[in-house]
């Protein structure tokens, strides 16, 4: 079997904390895949929130996921704390990818790594529109 290598590249410019609630388990009694990916969605979006940008739109663009990776090492279990930190890659003229390390925030664990490629849309025209500056601008914050 083939297993999907994802490199985290440093550093981070953004971490968001939540807190795996019952509703995120799944049979196995740890956390589903489907929470995980949900869970993915809501650091990206409050990513965005924190420099005043939005997923549906950016001065008239929004944004489309086209692809998604999730290498899972660990288990996340109820009440754990999770650290879901963001670093972006790849800013093209039309779309970039985040790479989210998903980690047991007080024990430092790592539970899974995950990329998303995304392109800017805009709706209103129905087609792939390029990077907004603001938007350009929040994905390259504070890479030293």
């Amino acid at each position: 079997m083939t297993r999907v290598k994802i490199d985290f590249p440093e550093p981070a410019i953004y971490t968001h904390e939540l807190e795996v609630r019952v509703t995120d388990m799944n049979y196995g009694n740890h956390l589903g895949h489907d929470s995980l990916v949900s869970m993915l969605h809501e650091a990206r979006a409050q990513f965005l929130a924190a420099h005043d940008l939005s997923e549906a739109g950016t001065d008239g663009v929004g944004i489309i996921l086209v692809d998604l990776m999730v290498r899972y090492h660990q288990q996340g279990f109820f009440r754990d704390k999770l650290a879901i930190e963001i670093a972006p890659r790849a800013v093209t003229s039309r779309g970039f990818d985040l790479y989210y390390r998903v980690l047991n925030a007080e024990t430092g664990e790592r539970i899974a790594f995950a990329k998303t490629g995304l392109l800017c849309f805009e709706y209103a025209k129905n087609q792939i529109a390029p990077v907004p500056d603001r938007l350009r601008q929040a994905l390259q914050a504070d890479r030293g």
